[in-house]
């Protein structure tokens, strides 16, 4: 992909962005639709100050991150990259409405329409990944690059509240997740509660594979460990797993009893650039807090 930088510019499109007379701060229901026809609906949260605009969309698998761009008369761009996605976000708002294109890349756009509402709607993030028997004892044993098994069968694990993070290293939602978990580690030490990692990495030599996920732990200064699960698909991570209806996210949070009985599954991640991250970090800990006073 071609790439162009220009020391010292501070706008990101246009010099001067024609005046506007209209404002787009607010939240919208959106829908994305690529070429083959699939869709997904989201929330977009916008904040305009002047020609300069930023916020993100939230989704059902997670949010777009920190989404920066200008409104220049009536059209609207987006964009952010990452180290991991390119996003372009084009459109013209008009009536309340946008319409315009996304573009991941060179090798992804779809379509995308927005209404804007007070009242916009996903579903919840706790309903879409369940336990197809919730009466099975969740087995967990998998191996860490440093070739320490995770056995929540192990004596170290008995009456303990786990929760098991679904992740991967190229992902920028897992990313955001890992900085908050390791922050609650810090705030609120428990010996009664266990946190640990599940990687799911992209093709590669197994060695390198394990390196790339020690890496990651170690740049992120992680105070748990992260077991490698396989190939990065949602489809391995769910028959990895048993006894779920499937993994549609990266990341996923599953919060598992001291009984070791998955108690809820998580989808997706609100992270620090949605407006919803406060509740979630409240949403886990309540969570965990419930766990813990369970006899």
């Amino acid at each position: 992909m071609p790439f162009e930088a220009h020391y010292g510019q501070v706008h990101r499109f246009k010099k001067l962005p024609k005046p506007v007379s209209i404002n787009l701060s607010g939240t919208y229901q959106v829908m994305f639709t690529d070429t083959t026809g699939d869709s997904f609906a989201a929330i977009g949260e916008f904040e305009q100050l002047g020609t300069k605009v930023k916020g993100t969309f939230r989704t059902e698998t997670g949010d777009f991150r920190f989404l920066q761009g200008e409104m220049d008369s009536t059209k609207l761009l987006l964009s952010c990259f990452d180290g991991s996605h390119a996003f372009l976000f084009n459109a013209t708002f008009g009536g309340d409405s946008l319409i315009g294109k996304f573009y991941s890349g060179k090798h992804y756009y779809a379509n995308w329409v927005a209404h804007k509402t007070t009242s916009p709607r996903l579903r919840s993030a706790d309903s879409i990944s369940f336990t197809k028997t919730p009466e099975t004892e969740f087995k967990f044993k998998f191996m860490t690059p440093d070739s320490q098994w995770v056995n929540f069968e192990d004596e170290a694990f008995k009456d303990k509240v786990k929760v098991v993070q679904i992740l991967g290293s190229w992902c920028p939602n897992c990313r955001d997740e890992s900085e908050f978990i390791n922050k609650y580690i810090s705030d609120f030490p428990n010996e009664k509660l266990v946190i640990v990692g599940l990687a799911f990495e992209r093709k590669g030599d197994p060695q390198k594979v394990m390196n790339r996920i020690a890496s990651y732990r170690k740049s992120l200064k992680l105070k748990y460990p992260i077991a490698y699960g396989g190939i990065a698909n949602r489809d391995t991570a769910a028959n990895v797993l048993g006894n779920l209806n499937g993994i549609f996210a990266f990341p996923t949070t599953l919060f598992i009893d001291k009984r070791n009985f998955i108690y809820k599954i998580h989808t997706g991640f609100d992270g620090p650039a949605t407006s919803q991250f406060e509740n979630y970090k409240k949403e886990f800990h309540e969570t965990i807090e419930f766990l813990l006073n369970q006899k």
